[in-house]
């Protein structure tokens, strides 16, 4: 069990790393011109800004969710699987509102934490609402 919780949080550091790289990137290459633009940006430029970094983080989950059935790359790395509530691989809906949860949970992410280490893997806020859970590769059934 603290196996599991260890590989999750280190697969959770591992996606936020890729995800601060890609915000990085994402950052310096967007033209100080472009990101002026009223009818791009609305007149915001993005030099630390929050937005983009939510969007860059909020893109990779969606996209890893969509393209790799719910595994974000750490999972994988970390040979972890998120399976639905009845030990099935999640379908894209799912695999969605588990992301958009994510969202909420990274947004509050010092009480996200507290609650993971005080419950266990089971208290993520998009596992704990949607009923889904990660397990590692040989504990799962595929399909």
């Amino acid at each position: 069990m603290k196996e599991v919780t260890m590989r999750r949080g280190l697969a959770f550091l591992l996606d936020m790393l890729l995800v601060g790289i890609a915000y990085t990137l994402a950052i310096n290459l967007i033209p100080e011109i472009a990101s002026r633009q009223e009818w791009v940006w609305a007149g915001r430029t993005f030099e630390g800004a929050i937005d983009l970094y939510g969007l860059v983080t909020l893109g990779y989950f969606a996209a890893c969710d969509l393209l790799n059935g719910g595994e974000s790359l750490g999972k994988d790395i970390w040979h972890l699987r998120t399976t639905g509530p009845e030990g099935q691989r999640p379908d894209y809906r799912l695999s969605l509102v588990r992301t958009l949860l994510k969202m909420i949970s990274i947004g509050m992410l010092p009480l996200a934490v507290i609650l993971f280490l005080w419950k266990g893997r089971h208290f993520t806020l998009q596992d704990y609402l949607t009923g889904t859970d990660v397990r590692p590769w040989k504990q799962v059934d595929v399909v």
